[in-house]
């Protein structure tokens, strides 16, 4: 049954389900993040104040990027605190804009370009911007589901190949036993390559693999199109515990913010896999 969306006591508006506070006026909206208060924790480091006079007074009032009000709340939290869980930069002001317009599309280019990149690898190469944003549990998710796709995408294409590659083998075997004879016709060999190249087997196994392909890559791109709505939805279950303990503003930026070490050990994971999968799909 799906979560209905959690109406502010105090100014009435409708909130996500996940947010821990109003992304209007800022009220808690819960016993667990302090409801009846009124306000963010009272011990936060906070101060309990934003928005206004904030740093982040660009999307400020009718002369704002946005021409509205400055959020209360990005993601039901205090703006201040995300700014210190993302960090500065373009992915901060997605999240304003998004909060601002309650849109669920933001463009994440960094992923566009990985998945155009690697192709039949697009939506386990675009995990790596989910472990750089440490998001591990939803990199895991889309490298395990690019994971598969390639697997099966090296089953079909090799398996479409491998006849092709039996020729070539033949081909420089022969070559080789002959000693290199100059009466040894490649003809022959061009001849059994294009028969196997037109036949119905190799050309759906073809057919196949290109439609894998076409799923990695829209996959990855529909992951880049609501990256910024799975990081909101990482910031409200991640931040909200932190701001309660609260938890001092470096640790808080520890704790969100960016992560290479993450990426690096994720593509040789992932290059390894890819290596072992490719060797096995041409074994079997």
């Amino acid at each position: 049954m799906e979560e209905q969306n959690k109406i502010c006591p105090s100014c009435g508006a409708s909130n996500d389900p996940s947010y821990s506070f109003c992304h209007i006026c800022g009220t808690a909206l819960n016993a667990a993040t302090g409801a009846g208060t009124g306000n963010y924790p009272q011990n936060s480091q906070f101060g309990g104040q934003y928005g206004n006079g904030s740093a982040y007074g660009e999307y400020n009032g009718a002369a704002g990027n946005y021409g509205s009000p400055e959020p209360q709340t990005i993601a039901g939290c205090p703006t201040e605190a995300v700014r210190a869980f993302v960090g500065p930069g373009k992915l901060f002001d997605k999240l304003v804009k998004t909060e601002l317009t309650q849109s669920k599309v933001s463009w994440v280019w960094p992923v566009v370009i990985l998945a155009l990149l690697f192709g039949s690898g697009g939506i386990m190469f675009a995990s790596l911007w989910f472990f750089y944003r440490r998001m591990s549990k939803w990199g895991l998710l889309t490298a395990l589901c690019g994971l598969v796709l390639y697997a099966v995408n090296c089953f079909v294409y090799l398996r479409a190949f491998q006849p092709v590659i039996t020729v070539y083998y033949d081909m420089i075997k022969d070559m080789v036993n002959s000693g290199f004879a100059a009466d040894l016709d490649p003809n022959l060999y061009i001849q059994r390559i294009s028969e196997i190249m037109t036949s119905k087997s190799f050309l759906a196994g073809a057919l196949v693999s290109r439609v894998i392909t076409f799923i990695n890559i829209g996959g990855g791109i529909l992951l880049a199109m609501f990256g910024v709505s799975f990081y909101k939805s990482h910031i409200a279950s991640k931040l909200p515990p932190l701001l309660e303990s609260n938890t001092p503003v470096f640790v808080i930026s520890q704790r969100g913010g960016k992560s290479s070490p993450a990426v690096v050990l994720a593509v040789i994971a992932i290059l390894i896999i890819e290596t072992v999968l490719s060797v096995a799909a041409f074994l079997i």
